[in-house]
């Protein structure tokens, strides 16, 4: 016998699945932008410490919108204990990860930021040029001789482009609304999902060894 879902459901049943997939969606834009920040060219408009901080937003919102309609829809504590499965069959270094993404867009939320530390990326000599003149003609200090662009790492995985880090957890987050999906269907009697349709910014194009960011001496 299935139960019939509450009328108090924060998240309308018939845009649940919609939902879901425009927070992944978003995600994958801004992974597709850090991407972008990360190569070895002159980026002046994609800061990646913010394209971190609205990828987690996007990313997390996955857990947060299931977890909110479930929580009005299925019965007390039914959420908790599928999450607390659910978290159980991933890997340790998958454990890790989702645990620590939640405290990152946790930190976000508070106003700490993400846990991350600054890196230089190399640039063409030519984007550096480009780079001090934008500096000079918007009246912005720090004129450069060397050739290199800001970029970002998380603390937890300094030896990981951000980007890479950030395609794990959008893996998992595809993973985690997938599974959620067909449990709701399973519990309410509806049809089961249909698989997330990959767009072109969540195809994961590697990093040449020669654009991997590289620390300060």
């Amino acid at each position: 016998m299935t139960r019939r879902i509450k009328q108090s459901a924060t998240v309308d049943p018939a845009r649940l699945e919609g939902a879901l997939r425009e927070k992944l969606g978003a995600a994958q834009w801004k992974l597709h932008e850090l991407r972008e920040a990360e190569q070895p060219r002159f980026t002046p408009n994609l800061e990646p410490q913010t394209l971190i901080a609205h990828f987690l937003l996007s990313a997390r919102g996955v857990h947060a919108t299931a977890k909110t309609f479930a929580e009005a829809s299925w019965l007390k504590g039914d959420f908790a204990a599928w999450r607390t499965r659910w978290e159980d069959s991933l890997s340790p270094p998958d454990v890790a990860l989702w645990d620590n993404m939640q405290d990152e867009r946790d930190a976000a939320d508070h106003g700490d930021g993400a846990g991350l530390i600054p890196i230089r990326i190399p640039l063409p000599r030519q984007d550096c040029h480009l780079q001090n003149s934008t500096q000079l003609l918007m009246g912005l200090p720090g004129y450069k001789t060397d050739s290199f662009k800001g970029g970002m790492r998380f603390e937890a995985y300094p030896n990981e482009p951000a980007s890479a880090v950030c395609f794990k957890y959008l893996e998992l987050c595809r993973r985690f609304d997938a599974d959620f999906l067909q449990e709701n269907a399973l519990r309410t009697g509806g049809p089961l999902p249909q698989p997330a349709a990959a767009s072109p910014a969540s195809i994961d194009v590697p990093v040449r060894a020669d654009n991997v960011p590289q620390s300060p001496a």
